[in-house]
């Protein structure tokens, strides 16, 4: 599902007997990517505890503390378990202002709209198939350095298509640094993109498949 394996075993294996066929999502609508009017930090994917939303709810709570001035916001798209809690916290809190939630989402034409405002994508305890979604649109991929993942997560380059870090409150740095240094964001945006479009896209995946069908064929 990704290059890592043929990295780490080296010369133990034969390259011409191995094919990559990179675990992704099929995003067709963006054909160009946009850097203007971005305003919000995204979540996108089932709203359960694993995924470690509540550490960025609580990072972004203490955002807006301490950023009265500023008018980011954050959309958390998806449904689960926590959103009826999450509901309750946002209107305790008085945030409804600043934190929305926007329900699941499934239609790539109205998720265009959330990722083409979004500075980046927030998922802090998992790094699945969100990761290409993302990339796809051109959003940097922010997540933990351990965070669940299938191997997606070994597609982030730390500082060149997304963020990896390891203490919770490095996010609160993060979060600061998307309102100081946007043009980091649009740079490692830009090669997000091109990432999914050029290795990553679902073309790329069936390509490792016929390619492994082919020599199995030749072999037979």
């Amino acid at each position: 599902y990704y290059n890592h394996p043929l990295k780490f075993w080296g010369e133990e294996i034969d390259h011409n007997k191995v094919f990559v066929a990179f675990n992704t999502v099929d995003v067709k609508l963006p054909n160009k990517i946009t850097n203007n009017n971005k305003d919000s930090i995204l979540f996108l994917g089932s709203l359960i505890k694993g995924k470690g939303l509540w550490d960025l709810v609580k990072s972004f709570k203490r955002f807006i503390e301490k950023n009265r001035d500023s008018n980011l916001i954050l959309n958390i798209i998806g449904d689960g378990p926590e959103f009826k809690v999450l509901d309750r916290y946002i209107i305790k809190n008085n945030f409804s202002h600043r934190i929305f939630l926007r329900g699941a989402i499934f239609d790539d034409y109205v998720l265009k709209n959330y990722f083409e405002r979004a500075i980046c994508l927030i998922s802090p305890g998992q790094a699945g198939l969100t990761v290409l979604k993302s990339f796809a649109y051109g959003i940097p991929f922010v997540t933990k350095y351990n965070a669940i993942t299938g191997g997606e997560r070994l597609n982030i380059v730390n500082e060149t298509n997304g963020l990896l870090y390891k203490k919770e409150n490095e996010l609160d740095q993060i979060l600061e640094t998307c309102m100081t240094n946007l043009n980091s964001f649009k740079r490692m945006g830009i090669n997000a993109y091109n990432f999914y479009w050029k290795e990553a896209r679902m073309e790329r995946m069936l390509e490792g498949f016929k390619n492994a069908i082919n020599l199995a064929l030749e072999i037979k």
